[in-house]
Protein backbone atom coordinates (compact mmCIF):
# COMPACT_ATOMS: atom_id res chain seq x y z
CA UNK A 1 0.00 0.00 0.00
CA UNK A 2 0.98 3.35 -0.86
CA UNK A 3 2.70 5.72 2.08
CA UNK A 4 0.27 9.20 1.87
CA UNK A 5 3.12 11.32 0.64
CA UNK A 6 3.34 9.39 -2.19
CA UNK A 7 0.09 9.64 -3.04
CA UNK A 8 0.46 13.12 -2.30
CA UNK A 9 3.69 13.12 -4.93
CA UNK A 10 2.25 10.97 -7.43
CA UNK A 11 -1.26 11.18 -7.81
CA UNK A 12 -2.65 14.31 -6.46
CA UNK A 13 -0.27 17.36 -5.83
CA UNK A 14 1.77 17.09 -9.01
CA UNK A 15 2.17 21.10 -9.07
CA UNK A 16 4.32 21.01 -6.38
CA UNK A 17 6.54 18.18 -7.07
CA UNK A 18 6.98 19.19 -11.07
CA UNK A 19 8.12 15.99 -12.21
CA UNK A 20 7.06 16.01 -15.58
CA UNK A 21 6.29 19.21 -17.76
CA UNK A 22 2.00 19.30 -17.56
CA UNK A 23 2.42 19.07 -14.38
CA UNK A 24 2.10 22.65 -13.19
CA UNK A 25 -0.78 22.81 -14.38
CA UNK A 26 -2.83 21.04 -12.19
CA UNK A 27 -5.90 23.51 -10.73
CA UNK A 28 -8.52 20.90 -10.00
CA UNK A 29 -8.45 19.13 -7.35
CA UNK A 30 -10.53 20.11 -4.63
CA UNK A 31 -8.50 21.29 -1.57
CA UNK A 32 -4.83 21.86 -1.09
CA UNK A 33 -4.09 18.00 -2.20
CA UNK A 34 -1.77 17.80 0.21
CA UNK A 35 -1.79 14.96 3.56
CA UNK A 36 -3.63 17.27 6.64
CA UNK A 37 -6.00 18.72 4.14
CA UNK A 38 -9.64 16.91 4.90
CA UNK A 39 -10.22 15.89 1.32
CA UNK A 40 -7.11 14.46 0.63
CA UNK A 41 -7.34 12.91 3.84
CA UNK A 42 -10.76 11.51 3.28
CA UNK A 43 -8.93 9.86 -0.50
CA UNK A 44 -6.31 8.52 1.29
CA UNK A 45 -8.92 6.61 4.03
CA UNK A 46 -10.71 5.06 1.00
CA UNK A 47 -7.55 3.45 -0.95
CA UNK A 48 -7.08 -0.17 -0.42
CA UNK A 49 -3.64 -2.46 -0.89
CA UNK A 50 -3.25 -4.28 -4.23
CA UNK A 51 -2.00 -6.93 -5.87
CA UNK A 52 1.94 -5.92 -6.74
CA UNK A 53 2.17 -8.84 -8.85
CA UNK A 54 1.14 -6.70 -12.23
CA UNK A 55 1.19 -9.91 -14.40
CA UNK A 56 -1.63 -11.47 -11.45
CA UNK A 57 -3.53 -8.38 -10.99
CA UNK A 58 -4.13 -7.91 -15.02
CA UNK A 59 -5.33 -11.69 -14.91
CA UNK A 60 -7.71 -11.62 -11.73
CA UNK A 61 -9.39 -8.44 -12.22
CA UNK A 62 -9.64 -10.20 -16.27
CA UNK A 63 -11.08 -13.62 -15.36
CA UNK A 64 -13.44 -11.51 -12.21
CA UNK A 65 -15.22 -8.95 -15.23
CA UNK A 66 -15.42 -11.61 -17.71
CA UNK A 67 -17.64 -13.54 -15.04
CA UNK A 68 -19.47 -10.60 -14.46
CA UNK A 69 -20.29 -9.76 -17.80
CA UNK A 70 -21.26 -13.71 -18.44
CA UNK A 71 -23.84 -13.01 -15.91
CA UNK A 72 -25.13 -9.72 -16.67
CA UNK A 73 -24.90 -9.36 -20.39
CA UNK A 74 -23.80 -6.22 -22.83
CA UNK A 75 -22.24 -3.08 -21.52
CA UNK A 76 -20.03 -0.15 -21.66
CA UNK A 77 -16.41 -0.59 -19.49
CA UNK A 78 -15.09 2.46 -18.21
CA UNK A 79 -11.77 1.66 -16.58
CA UNK A 80 -9.80 3.75 -14.85
CA UNK A 81 -5.90 3.55 -14.45
CA UNK A 82 -4.43 0.10 -13.80
CA UNK A 83 -7.79 -1.32 -14.65
CA UNK A 84 -6.94 -0.78 -18.72
CA UNK A 85 -5.13 -3.75 -18.93
CA UNK A 86 -7.92 -5.78 -17.81
CA UNK A 87 -10.91 -4.38 -19.79
CA UNK A 88 -8.49 -4.76 -23.15
CA UNK A 89 -8.52 -8.62 -22.24
CA UNK A 90 -11.88 -8.80 -21.41
CA UNK A 91 -12.98 -6.78 -24.70
CA UNK A 92 -10.57 -9.46 -26.37
CA UNK A 93 -12.24 -12.62 -25.31
CA UNK A 94 -16.11 -10.64 -24.95
CA UNK A 95 -16.09 -9.05 -27.97
CA UNK A 96 -19.78 -9.22 -28.65
CA UNK A 97 -20.40 -8.07 -24.69
CA UNK A 98 -18.83 -4.49 -25.12
CA UNK A 99 -20.86 -2.31 -26.57
CA UNK A 100 -18.08 0.37 -26.41
CA UNK A 101 -14.84 1.22 -23.63
CA UNK A 102 -14.43 4.77 -21.91
CA UNK A 103 -10.73 4.63 -21.77
CA UNK A 104 -10.68 7.66 -19.38
CA UNK A 105 -7.04 8.16 -18.05
CA UNK A 106 -6.93 4.65 -18.32
CA UNK A 107 -3.49 3.07 -19.65
CA UNK A 108 -1.48 6.03 -21.37
CA UNK A 109 1.52 4.27 -21.86
CA UNK A 110 2.52 1.44 -24.05
CA UNK A 111 4.90 -1.04 -24.56
CA UNK A 112 7.83 0.54 -21.79
CA UNK A 113 7.15 2.37 -18.72
CA UNK A 114 8.20 5.87 -18.69
CA UNK A 115 10.22 7.42 -15.19
CA UNK A 116 9.16 11.01 -14.71
CA UNK A 117 12.04 12.73 -12.85
CA UNK A 118 12.30 16.78 -13.55
CA UNK A 119 13.59 18.90 -14.78
CA UNK A 120 15.59 19.13 -17.39
CA UNK A 121 15.72 15.92 -19.32
CA UNK A 122 11.97 14.82 -17.52
CA UNK A 123 12.07 11.84 -18.58
CA UNK A 124 13.86 8.36 -18.36
CA UNK A 125 13.56 4.92 -19.95
CA UNK A 126 11.98 2.14 -17.71
CA UNK A 127 11.21 -1.67 -18.09
CA UNK A 128 8.89 -3.26 -20.39
CA UNK A 129 5.45 -3.53 -18.70
CA UNK A 130 3.26 -4.25 -21.56
CA UNK A 131 4.94 -6.85 -23.70
CA UNK A 132 1.69 -7.17 -26.13
CA UNK A 133 1.42 -3.17 -26.32
CA UNK A 134 -1.66 -2.55 -24.10
CA UNK A 135 -1.59 -5.97 -21.76
CA UNK A 136 0.98 -7.97 -20.05
CA UNK A 137 -0.92 -11.15 -20.79
CA UNK A 138 -1.54 -12.54 -24.75
CA UNK A 139 -4.53 -10.38 -26.89
CA UNK A 140 -5.91 -11.45 -29.91
CA UNK A 141 -3.68 -9.87 -32.76
CA UNK A 142 -3.74 -10.57 -36.72
CA UNK A 143 -1.03 -12.01 -37.36
CA UNK A 144 -0.65 -13.68 -33.80
CA UNK A 145 2.40 -12.01 -32.04
CA UNK A 146 4.13 -14.19 -29.58
CA UNK A 147 5.66 -11.51 -27.47
CA UNK A 148 7.31 -7.42 -27.74
CA UNK A 149 10.08 -8.85 -30.73
CA UNK A 150 7.15 -9.17 -33.18
CA UNK A 151 5.83 -5.58 -33.86
CA UNK A 152 9.44 -4.81 -34.54
CA UNK A 153 9.34 -1.42 -32.50
CA UNK A 154 10.79 1.61 -33.61
CA UNK A 155 11.54 4.26 -31.06
CA UNK A 156 10.78 8.15 -32.42
CA UNK A 157 14.19 9.99 -32.66
CA UNK A 158 12.21 13.25 -31.44
CA UNK A 159 9.28 13.71 -29.43
CA UNK A 160 5.98 15.04 -31.30
CA UNK A 161 6.63 18.18 -28.56
CA UNK A 162 8.87 18.68 -25.77
CA UNK A 163 6.62 18.29 -23.03
CA UNK A 164 5.78 14.95 -24.79
CA UNK A 165 7.87 11.32 -24.54
CA UNK A 166 9.19 9.41 -27.16
CA UNK A 167 7.14 6.81 -28.55
CA UNK A 168 7.63 3.26 -29.40
CA UNK A 169 5.99 2.08 -32.58
CA UNK A 170 5.39 -1.09 -34.54
CA UNK A 171 6.97 -0.84 -37.66
CA UNK A 172 4.37 -0.81 -40.61
CA UNK A 173 2.65 -3.29 -41.34
CA UNK A 174 1.34 -3.57 -37.91
CA UNK A 175 -0.76 -6.41 -36.64
CA UNK A 176 -4.57 -5.71 -35.85
CA UNK A 177 -6.43 -6.34 -33.06
CA UNK A 178 -9.26 -7.87 -34.57
CA UNK A 179 -11.44 -8.57 -32.09
CA UNK A 180 -12.15 -4.70 -31.35
CA UNK A 181 -13.07 -3.16 -35.08
CA UNK A 182 -16.68 -3.20 -33.77
CA UNK A 183 -15.88 -1.51 -30.07
CA UNK A 184 -16.33 2.02 -30.01
CA UNK A 185 -13.47 3.27 -27.75
CA UNK A 186 -12.82 6.68 -26.35
CA UNK A 187 -9.47 7.65 -24.84
CA UNK A 188 -9.48 10.81 -22.49
CA UNK A 189 -6.28 12.41 -21.39
CA UNK A 190 -6.05 15.15 -18.73
CA UNK A 191 -4.15 17.92 -18.88
CA UNK A 192 -1.70 18.04 -15.83
CA UNK A 193 -1.84 14.01 -15.39
CA UNK A 194 1.23 12.21 -15.12
CA UNK A 195 -0.41 10.55 -18.44
CA UNK A 196 -0.18 13.62 -20.61
CA UNK A 197 3.49 13.03 -21.59
CA UNK A 198 2.53 9.31 -22.82
CA UNK A 199 -0.86 8.90 -23.85
CA UNK A 200 -0.33 10.47 -27.12
CA UNK A 201 1.63 7.19 -27.90
CA UNK A 202 -1.33 4.39 -26.69
CA UNK A 203 -3.78 6.59 -29.16
CA UNK A 204 -1.55 6.18 -31.81
CA UNK A 205 -0.65 2.72 -31.34
CA UNK A 206 -3.89 1.73 -30.89
CA UNK A 207 -4.84 3.70 -34.21
CA UNK A 208 -2.01 1.65 -35.81
CA UNK A 209 -3.42 -1.79 -34.49
CA UNK A 210 -7.13 -0.83 -35.91
CA UNK A 211 -9.06 -0.09 -32.48
CA UNK A 212 -11.57 2.29 -33.38
CA UNK A 213 -10.22 4.76 -31.04
CA UNK A 214 -11.27 8.44 -30.81
CA UNK A 215 -8.64 10.23 -28.42
CA UNK A 216 -9.51 13.59 -26.61
CA UNK A 217 -7.17 15.79 -24.94
CA UNK A 218 -9.19 17.54 -22.46
CA UNK A 219 -6.77 20.82 -23.18
CA UNK A 220 -7.77 20.27 -27.08
CA UNK A 221 -11.56 21.26 -25.89
CA UNK A 222 -11.15 23.92 -23.24
CA UNK A 223 -11.16 21.91 -20.31
CA UNK A 224 -8.19 22.41 -18.95
CA UNK A 225 -5.97 22.07 -15.45
CA UNK A 226 -7.09 18.57 -14.41
CA UNK A 227 -5.04 15.27 -12.99
CA UNK A 228 -5.26 11.71 -13.67
CA UNK A 229 -8.26 11.28 -10.98
CA UNK A 230 -10.38 13.92 -12.54
CA UNK A 231 -13.86 12.05 -11.71
CA UNK A 232 -13.01 14.20 -8.25
CA UNK A 233 -11.90 17.05 -9.29
CA UNK A 234 -13.63 20.27 -9.33
CA UNK A 235 -14.96 20.08 -12.84
CA UNK A 236 -15.28 16.42 -13.00
CA UNK A 237 -19.82 17.32 -14.36
CA UNK A 238 -18.29 19.19 -17.44
CA UNK A 239 -15.89 15.64 -18.01
CA UNK A 240 -18.55 13.79 -18.08
CA UNK A 241 -20.69 16.00 -19.89
CA UNK A 242 -18.36 15.26 -22.50
CA UNK A 243 -18.09 11.28 -22.12
CA UNK A 244 -22.13 11.45 -22.45
CA UNK A 245 -21.46 13.63 -25.99
CA UNK A 246 -19.56 11.03 -27.53
CA UNK A 247 -21.66 8.19 -26.39
CA UNK A 248 -24.52 9.89 -28.12
CA UNK A 249 -22.45 10.06 -31.44
CA UNK A 250 -20.78 6.94 -31.36
CA UNK A 251 -22.97 4.27 -29.14
CA UNK A 252 -26.63 5.83 -29.07
CA UNK A 253 -27.23 5.88 -32.72
CA UNK A 254 -26.29 2.41 -33.78
CA UNK A 255 -28.47 1.26 -31.01
CA UNK A 256 -31.27 3.13 -32.13
CA UNK A 257 -30.70 2.12 -35.68
CA UNK A 258 -30.69 -1.36 -34.84
CA UNK A 259 -34.19 -0.95 -32.30
CA UNK A 260 -35.30 0.15 -35.77
CA UNK A 261 -35.12 -2.28 -37.76
CA UNK A 262 -36.16 -4.68 -35.33
CA UNK A 263 -39.68 -3.12 -34.74
CA UNK A 264 -40.09 -2.77 -38.85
Amino acid sequence: MRSPKSVERDFIAYEKYNLFPQAKLHTQWPGSGTVGDPIFDQFMAETLPMIGDAKVREAVNRDATIALLDRIGPAILMPHSQSAAPVWLVADARPQLVKALLMVEAGTSSFYEVKLVGPPHWFEDGPLAKPFGITYAPITYDPPVTGVEDFRLVRQEKPDAPELARCWLPQEPAPKLINFKNIPTLQMSAEASFGAPTAHCNAALLKQVAVPVDFIRLADIGIRGNGHFLMLEKNNLEIAAVIADWLDKRVTPSETAAGEKTTR
